[in-house]
């Protein structure tokens, strides 16, 4: 492995992502890497893919591929694009007039799970993402693949396709990045910036940091600080924090809130003020206990994430601490008076 895979690997174990699982995401990672990223310059493409394993894919592809179910890795990548629920559709590339001829079947085949699911939470992406890089993992161990093989099967394989039908091809990858489950996307992220999430990171941080990247600033900023106020003392790391009872560890963020908001009530104004989804939570009541509530807004919003996924206990964590803040800010809002609670 490269550096940058073997860092991608190791938050990978981290997380409890099994050999399969992880073996499976190097495909995925070959299968989107010609594909530009938001904002991506093509001296930045190159750079990037310079990360990883040299491939030529004109002089590899053959051997690579005769060794593989390529037909099945495309089913499970189309399965999940309709698992995303969108109205993509692939281009005709047939040039027979009434024969109708795509690269791509965005249909449910049904390998995921046989059911009818789409992804609308959270807890779906995590579910669905993970399968899928499952399966692409035992597709590579059944050819005996390491994750370099794994990563250059992918690669080559999107290479066909970007031939055929680069529209359909750009608009998945780029969808599928989107829709990325918390520690994914982490991994994901490491491809292009290999810098990130450093060893000093502790586990429930990462996917704290990751779901807060889709907020805006002026809210994550203060919320990442909060988080500050639970997870260390003296800068330094609790001990125990991760590992503390759920219902103890949301104690101690209630506490953590009620202090927080001596000290910051203003920023924590400012904060409410720019992201209106602190209202999904409840306002802090001295008659009721908010656990319970909270939990319940996580599942209605964010989904309900149990034992089948091995990072559940590190993402739940990191949402009980988003929900607090959350509650925080309606609380302060609601005493300040200053917008109405919904």
């Amino acid at each position: 492995m490269t550096p940058v895979m073997d860092k991608i690997n190791r938050i990978l174990i981290r997380f409890g992502y099994d050999k399969t699982t992880r073996l499976g995401f190097f495909v995925f990672l070959g299968y989107t890497s010609l594909v530009g990223r938001a904002d991506e310059k093509q001296e930045d493409l190159v750079k990037r893919l310079n990360l990883f394993p040299y491939c030529d894919i004109n002089a590899e592809y053959r051997e690579l591929l005769e060794k593989i179910d390529f037909d099945r890795v495309h089913k499970i990548y189309d399965e999940l694009v309709w698992r995303l629920d969108t109205n993509l559709k692939a281009r005709n590339i047939s040039n027979i007039e009434g024969v109708e001829l795509y690269e791509f079947n965005f249909k449910n085949h049904k390998i995921l799970s046989d059911d009818e699911n789409r992804i609308k939470k959270l807890s779906d992406s995590e579910y669905f993402y993970v399968e899928a890089m499952r399966q692409l993992g035992l597709i590579m161990e059944a050819a005996d693949y390491d994750a370099i093989k794994a990563f250059k099967s992918g690669m080559c394989l999107t290479n066909i396709r970007l031939q055929y039908d680069v529209e359909a091809s750009r608009w998945s990858m780029k969808h599928l990045r989107q829709t990325l489950p918390l520690i994914l996307y982490a991994a994901d992220f490491l491809a292009n910036d290999p810098d990130a999430y450093g060893e000093g990171y502790l586990a429930t941080q990462i996917p704290l940091q990751v779901f807060l990247s889709g907020t805006p600033s002026q809210f994550g900023q203060v919320c990442w600080y909060y988080q500050s106020w639970i997870l260390y003392k003296d800068q330094s790391p609790i001990t125990g924090i991760e590992t503390m009872p759920i219902p103890d560890f949301m104690n101690w963020c209630y506490d953590r809130a009620r202090a927080f908001f001596q000290a910051f009530p203003d920023k924590i104004l400012e904060a409410a003020a720019a992201y209106s989804n602190t209202a999904l939570f409840p306002v802090f009541r001295s008659d009721v206990d908010e656990r319970p509530l909270i939990v319940g807004a996580i599942k209605e919003h964010y989904g309900d994430f149990d034992d089948r996924s091995p990072s559940s206990e590190h993402i739940v964590r990191a949402l009980i601490m988003f929900g607090y803040f959350c509650s925080l800010c309606e609380t302060t809002v609601d005493q300040a008076g200053s917008r109405s609670i919904q």
